[in-house]
């Protein structure tokens, strides 16, 4: 209660966040400093504009191109009801935005789903747009703005052959998990907590024509709830293709009065086999290792603790990853090395995020960075790091607000 009321006032008061972050800081016996890297194995580089956030979004898409010449980027004011500026950066010009489009379906924790989309990640790029009231994906060239195709529904995840898309219901998305879906049309499911006529599409992007391959009432007769399933309102989130695009994870999460639980799912295409992986941990974060393989961050909510667990979607088995440093939440990837991992924290005592580099096979840990969260930046607004990594793993892409607005960093690894 005490420090609910703390945060209010470092977030409302002026110059209050600066005295508090000092006072803590003094009484945890460390140094004034809105962030630190490991100079050593890392080097950083700032993309900004002045008065402007600049952010990409989630963690489990590359901004890179193949040859690591450009990074994408969303340039924004603050407000997700109007429009965003789509561009990038070239990486040895930081200060300069291009700007290639806009988008009107963008939040702050997933941006655009903003992506390169042809197969070497040079010209073709792809992001998520609202036209003529309706939600809409747009293939577009960053060497000729004029040359775009029109998908006609919204992309979360796209296969790696650029054949198959994954589609949901991002109105739906946005109600039940602010930050995560879109606010330029109401939920026409709002008064349906299990609708039967929505769930997850699978789009051709050859044909531009979608079909519902999920429903929220059939998904719940295949896995029925132990629960009382009345006064739930079901939601899918977290949609991700495994490598070859054969199958692919999602989250079934159930908002309910006493918060939020959710299932993890694998969903083979071919086969249409749904394969639930866990339901007993809230499972919160993954990243695919190989085909087969899924790192997920979960919380025992009894014992609130948090776990790094590998899953087999051949074998439906899990193991635990065992270090000291691998008990809070974090967005994890795996470099091209598949044994080495590098995730984050969220805030700490003193409202600094971590960024950290962990090799599973030599059970070996190195923090890369600590950065400052901005306190104002809460809930919807918040900024994680959501590192996000190159094609060729020598680069670290990351959102953070410790020099005051949303900015692009880059790491370089040494390592």
């Amino acid at each position: 209660m005490i420090l609910n009321i703390i945060k209010k006032i470092v977030r409302n008061v002026p110059y209050s966040e600066i005295i508090y972050l000092n006072l803590n800081r003094l009484f945890n016996g460390k140094i004034f400093s809105y962030s630190s890297i490991d100079k050593k194995n890392v080097s950083i580089t700032k993309f900004s504009k002045k008065h402007h956030h600049i952010f990409f979004g989630y963690y489990d898409i590359n901004p890179f191109n193949i040859d690591n010449t450009k990074i994408l980027a969303i340039k924004t004011r603050s407000d997700t009801k109007k429009r965003a500026e789509i561009g990038f950066f070239s990486l040895n010009n930081p200060d300069e935005f291009f700007s290639i489009s806009s988008t009107k379906s963008w939040c702050w924790q997933q941006g655009a789903r903003l992506r390169w989309f042809d197969e070497n990640n040079k010209k073709l790029i792809s992001y998520n747009d609202f036209r003529d009231g309706k939600f809409i994906n747009v293939i577009k060239n960053i060497e000729n703005v004029d040359d775009e195709r029109i998908i006609s529904a919204p992309l979360y995840d796209i296969s790696s052959d650029r054949k198959t898309g994954l589609s949901l219901n991002f109105s739906r998305l946005q109600r039940l998990r602010p930050g995560y879906g879109y606010s330029n049309i109401e939920d026409l499911t709002l008064e349906n907590e299990c609708p039967d006529n929505d769930g997850i599409y699978q789009v051709n992007l050859s044909s531009n024509k979608s079909k519902l391959i999920i429903s929220y009432s059939d998904l719940l007769k295949k896995f029925p709830l132990n629960q009382d399933q009345d006064n739930i309102h079901h939601y899918f989130n977290h949609l991700s293709f495994n490598p070859s695009g054969n199958k692919f994870l999602f989250f079934h999460l159930m908002q309910h009065e006493n918060g939020r639980t959710n299932r993890l799912f694998v969903f083979y295409l071919n086969s249409k086999k749904i394969l639930l992986l866990e339901d007993n941990l809230t499972v919160s974060h993954y990243t695919w290792r190989d085909d087969n393989n899924i790192l997920i961050t979960a919380v025992d909510k009894k014992v609130n603790k948090t776990y790094y667990i590998i899953y087999n979607t051949e074998k439906n088995s899990k193991k635990v990853l065992n270090h000291k440093y691998l008990n809070k939440d974090g967005h994890p990837t795996f470099l091209n090395d598949k044994s080495i991992i590098i995730s984050d924290t969220y805030p700490d005592i003193n409202n600094n995020q971590d960024l950290f580099y962990y090799n599973i096979e030599k059970n070996k840990y190195l923090k890369l960075g600590s950065f400052y969260k901005r306190y104002k930046y809460q809930g919807e607004t918040r900024c994680d790091l959501h590192p996000r990594i190159s094609s060729d793993s020598h680069y670290i892409s990351f959102d953070s607000t410790h020099q005051g607005l949303r900015s692009q960093y880059v790491l370089k690894l040494k390592i």
